[in-house]
């Protein structure tokens, strides 16, 4: 059971939840689908996941029509968001304008070609060419329109570091040599999990990448047990878990 938001979820509830949202999500207006995505954009290691929602409903307070996207009104959002990093900030929600609004743009387009492209990662996209965009923010702003992307986070890598899960990718030549690459590695041993429990693209059946992040981070997150301090002897997989096994 899980606490978030003044509710208690199971692990199934929470998925559901996850579903129910990014169906809703890919239903939205042009404009609330930018604001959606371009506060996933801001995310940062100077961000805290709670302030998430927050700047969403700021930006959708400001920005009802890509003409309120101005200078002005990002840096109303920022001051009241108390945005530390202002400066880039304003450079990434600009930019971003500049790729989402001419009219040939379509965000349904653009998510069915992030999903033809998941297992390269779609590097390609023009999101990522934005100075302050990286491939995790990218990632996670897509997450909440797609199941095919996930954001592994600490919290997720720990989980598969601690229950033995990690072995399941070891053998891929990528491994350990940078940051980037070991988040690449992470990203596609979640998808090599997917395919095992028999997700495909072209089914809605089994656990897709995003619903597999989501369950890995309702196990992680505080209220949870696979937390900062695991609560070990209470976890119903501890008999399968590495770590348990070798405390």
């Amino acid at each position: 059971m899980l606490s978030w938001q003044g509710r208690t979820y199971t692990i199934s509830d929470w998925r559901e939840k996850i579903l129910r949202e990014v169906k809703e999500n890919r239903k939205q207006t042009k404009i609330k689908t930018f604001n959606r995505f371009v506060a996933a954009l801001l995310e940062g290691f100077r961000t805290k996941g709670k302030d998430y929602e927050p700047r969403i409903e700021l930006m959708n307070g400001y920005f009802h029509d890509f003409s309120d996207v101005t200078e002005e009104n990002i840096q109303q959002i920022l001051i009241a968001h108390k945005y530390s990093l202002k400066t880039r900030g304003l450079e990434i929600i600009l930019n971003a304008r500049r790729i989402a609004e001419p009219s040939p743009f379509q965000w349904e387009q653009y998510f069915h070609e992030a999903e033809r492209r998941y297992e390269s990662g779609y590097v390609t996209d023009n999101f990522l060419k934005i100075n302050g965009v990286g491939k995790k923010v990218r990632d996670f702003a897509l997450s909440e329109f797609s199941t095919f992307y996930c954001a592994i986070d600490r919290h997720m890598a720990d989980v598969i570091r601690r229950t033995g899960l990690l072995l399941y990718g070891y053998g891929q030549l990528d491994f350990g040599t940078s940051p980037t690459e070991n988040y690449n590695f992470l990203q596609r041993l979640v998808v090599k999990f997917s395919k095992e429990t028999g997700w495909a693209p072209d089914s809605s059946q089994a656990y897709s990448p995003k619903e597999i992040d989501a369950m890995l981070w309702f196990f992680s997150q505080e209220g949870g047990i696979c937390k900062a301090k695991p609560e070990c002897f209470r976890c119903p997989i501890k008999d399968l878990c590495l770590t348990f096994q070798n405390m």
